[in-house]
């Protein structure tokens, strides 16, 4: 008898200490935290994965679906690796258990969180090899390279890799995808061109969607750099060629001369003259081509005028309008030596003479 009572003195003490320690209460919810973080632009990480962070005790035991993992008594967070294509487009759900065993108990924990997958974090854009012409920066994490080069005929020509099957497409134009394959597409840049106000492009934004798993969604394909004018000015300059026409456009049913856009000139790579508007209204074509002319004011001094002869062409036909020859700017010889000096043509006399194609 006396043994059995002190084991039930032992027994109430242990349950006592046990009521008093945290570790040992099992009412207390073993505290768990997940978060979800894309392994896009995570050093050492891959594009097609994201990573779940769980936060709990040190010793607890997570679980993820089949995955199991035992953090060290020193370490209460542990990390799930999910390859997208287990995802799908849109929201995902994600349930963690944690348990730690405790005296005389064990404490026990889950928590489900949800991640919405967009286009941007299935899909990468790479440049392809047909690139042979302007080079363009894309500006956000879905390219897969920072470079995409377009072609010599205003085309930007692309491979496409998915995490999960689905359909991207850029207005009229679609491609399927797969996992582990990249498909060739084309877009039609300059047409994406044609749609902004003349003038520099440091930026244009490109729509698109991915259809995956029954659902719809929208994404961004931003591109910028010099290359874009760079792409613009060419394009509208080979109208000396041939006539230049934008996808979809139709032939004007009079005669239109509203805007002219002077290309070549070496201090404006734009020149607009008359009534503003975008790249797509532009009717006439000024190709400027330079004329050095050398003249000395002292033995240490040069001033080298760039004259401009331009050279007006009707944008859809190609047809010649007319040439202009002008003269650039006078600089002063300075009253002491001064190097080099460069003329150039101004942009105002630029506009004056060449309003009278605008009237004819």
């Amino acid at each position: 008898m006396c043994m059995m009572a002190d084991m039930q003195r032992e027994l109430l003490y242990l349950l006592v200490l046990c009521a008093a320690l945290p570790g040992c209460e099992s009412g207390s919810p073993l505290p768990l935290d997940v978060e979800v973080k894309d392994s896009t632009g995570l050093a050492g990480s891959r594009w097609d994965e994201i990573q779940l962070i769980v936060k709990s005790l040190p010793g607890a035991e997570v679980r993820l679906a089949d995955q199991t993992k035992s953090m060290e008594e020193t370490r209460a967070t542990e990390q799930f690796a999910v390859p997208k294509s287990q995802l799908k487009l849109g929201k995902n759900s994600f349930l963690v258990r944690a348990q730690k065993a405790a005296l005389l108990t064990k404490r026990t924990a889950e928590k489900t969180v949800e991640w919405d997958a967009t286009p941007k974090a299935l899909l990468r854009f790479h440049g392809s090899s047909k690139g042979d012409a302007e080079a363009l920066n894309c500006t956000s994490t879905i390219c897969g390279d920072s470079t995409l080069r377009a072609t010599k005929n205003g085309q930007l020509p692309l491979e496409v890799e998915s995490a999960v099957p689905g359909v991207v497409s850029f207005g009229t134009s679609k491609v399927d995808v797969v996992p582990r394959q990249r498909a060739a597409l084309d877009l039609d840049v300059l047409a994406i061109i044609a749609a902004h106000p003349v003038g520099e492009l440091p930026q244009v934004s490109i729509p698109f969607s991915f259809e995956a798993n029954g659902v719809k969604a929208d994404g961004v394909l931003d591109l910028g750099g010099s290359g874009l004018s760079d792409l613009a000015a060419r394009s509208f300059a080979q109208v000396e060629q041939s006539p230049l026409t934008f996808a979809g456009e139709t032939a004007p049913t009079a005669p239109r001369r509203d805007l002219l856009l002077v290309v070549g000139a070496p201090a404006n790579k734009f020149i607009t003259v008359g009534t503003p508007g975008k790249f797509a209204d532009v009717d006439l074509v000024g190709i400027a081509k330079k004329a050095e002319r050398s003249v000395a004011c002292s033995a240490d001094t040069e001033i080298l005028y760039n004259d401009l002869e331009i050279r007006v062409f009707d944008r859809r036909s190609a047809k010649t309008l007319g040439t202009k020859k002008l003269l650039a700017d006078r600089v002063a010889c300075p009253p002491t030596p001064a190097g080099k000096l460069t003329g150039e043509v101004r942009e105002d006399d630029v506009k004056r003479v060449l309003a009278e194609f605008l009237t004819q």
